[in-house]
């Protein structure tokens, strides 16, 4: 594509996320795009709880969006699919000699190294992941 990059006042990068959930903080209209683990009420260890400061949007992949076809981004919705804006990260290895890197790579993977990621707020690739269907009356 190429060409001179597009600049729109209404639009601000920053380097830091902590950045981003301060200025969303301060400005009622602002829209920013972070990690929803960044949003987690820390005190919630089942990171079902936002940062109350923070309303968290719903999306959709649909082109008409309505409240029956958008999701916000918890852990259930990231693992069946609902919720379409992700991003997979990858550990990528280039060291020869099996040495540190590739010990933390193993960690990472294992049961452990899974459950933290887990309890962040993130969605690991494996591991004991319990889905559980809940009817609430009134």
């Amino acid at each position: 594509m190429g060409g001179k990059p597009i600049t729109n006042p209404n639009v601000v990068a920053t380097n830091k996320t902590a950045d981003v959930v301060s200025y969303v903080e301060k400005n009622p209209g602002a829209i920013g795009i972070i990690g929803s683990n960044w949003l987690n009420d820390k005190r919630d260890s089942t990171n079902l709880t936002f940062n109350k400061n923070i309303r968290v949007m719903s999306v959709s992949r649909l082109d008409k969006a309505t409240p029956a076809n958008s999701w916000k981004p918890y852990q259930y919705y990231l693992y069946n699919g609902n919720y379409p804006l992700v991003r997979t990260i990858y550990a990528l290895l280039n060291d020869p000699y099996n040495g540190l890197p590739w010990g933390f790579a193993q960690f990472i993977a294992s049961p452990k190294g899974q459950m933290i990621i887990l309890k962040s707020g993130l969605l690991p690739v494996q591991g004991n992941i319990t889905v559980r269907d809940v009817n609430v009356s009134e």
